[in-house]
């Protein structure tokens, strides 16, 4: 991570020529001044880190043609990284990026996303107190192969490729975010995710219009006492799950000031689990693991009921003890991305 400190009002020109604001609607010409949370929020995930562990992955993708799975290795990457503060040691960080490469991917497909999480905790008792969340992703429609290749389409045509960007501040009294649409006038993909993120950071301030808030209290709470989102969230239920939990393991955290519910409803024990896939320049690449836990969630959103499923394949011993050697997310019917551990350093997920 860098140590920069940014605000949302910087410009780099190298970027910005990349870049284009998608026009405000007629309901939200005035813009709104960018809450202080939010600024906190991006202070909070650029403050500066010591990365105590990065885990890389590679991704197979399969898509799905009327009653059968085509797929291929090496279509895309993942990257998941740890740390804490370098100068504040009350704050924890996760980053995750994934994504396909559309040069190798099944049809093209491009599918993206990263995100950092940072949980702020109480140095005396561990209690976490606020966090913090800056992410972006690709946004598409498509609900089937064909669909999503007529999106692709249209993109090229107009040049303009559409992304997500996100920023969530958890406090113990309420939540603010803001979800900005953005263009860009080339098609981003995993290997450019820190152009993107230079493009969200320097463009943020102009871009900006609207923000949600809600207040943490009675039925705002909604029976919800927790102050982290997702992916801290994962890492309380799997650390539940490695302690010896019985599933269903369930937790609520906030994204976007919606309500969510994250249960692990099914733990299998694995004593013994090949693993194999391809790299591109041709090696093949066959491990096998000992000791592992089959975790499966179910996460739902309470406001609209729906649902979205994933797995992790997750180590329980020696250095992989807490580290998942795979991970499996199916977000439709026709695609579904498989990652595969490839390398680890640092010391395991505590």
């Amino acid at each position: 991570m860098r140590a920069n400190s940014y605000t949302l009002g910087g410009t780099i020109v190298a970027s910005a020529a990349l870049f284009c604001p998608v026009p405000p609607s007629p309901a939200s010409q005035q813009p709104e001044a960018i809450p202080p949370a939010l600024e906190e929020a991006v202070q909070m995930v650029f403050s500066g880190y010591r990365v105590t562990a990065q885990y890389h992955y590679v991704m197979t993708g399969k898509v799905r043609l009327l009653l059968f799975w085509i797929g291929k290795d090496d279509v895309g990457d993942g990257y998941v990284g740890l740390g804490r503060g370098s100068e504040r040691p009350e704050l924890e960080m996760i980053r995750l990026r994934v994504g396909s490469d559309p040069a190798k991917a099944p049809r093209r497909i491009n599918r993206w996303g990263a995100g950092t999480e940072v949980l702020e905790r109480d140095l005396a008792s561990g209690v976490p107190r606020s966090s913090a969340f800056f992410g972006f992703m690709k946004t598409a429609e498509g609900t089937s192969v064909r669909a999503v290749e007529r999106e692709l389409e249209s993109e090229q045509q107009k040049q303009q490729y559409p992304f997500e960007a996100s920023i969530n501040r958890v406090e113990p009294t309420a939540v603010r975010a803001s979800i900005l649409p953005m263009l860009s006038r080339v098609d981003l993909d995993i290997g450019k995710m820190d152009e993107a993120e230079h493009m969200v950071l320097d463009q943020y301030a102009d871009a900006f219009s609207s923000s949600r808030y809600l207040e943490l209290h009675g039925d705002g709470r909604g029976g919800c006492d927790s102050n982290v989102g997702f992916l801290f969230t994962l890492k309380e239920i799997t650390e539940a799950a490695l302690s010896g939990q019985e599933a269903p393991i369930a937790s609520c955290y906030l994204y976007n000031t919606r309500h969510y519910t994250m249960t692990l409803s099914q733990v299998t024990r694995i004593d013994e689990r090949g693993i194999s896939y391809g790299l591109d320049g041709g090696e093949e690449v066959e491990r096998s693991y000992r000791d592992l836990l089959d975790l499966r969630f179910e996460v739902r959103k309470r406001l609209t009921g729906k649902r979205s499923k994933f797995s992790l394949l997750l180590g329980t011993s020696g250095e992989l003890r807490g580290v998942p050697v795979q991970m499996t997310y199916q977000p439709n019917w026709w695609f579904k991305a498989i990652l595969n551990l490839h390398t680890a350093t640092g010391p395991r997920f505590p």
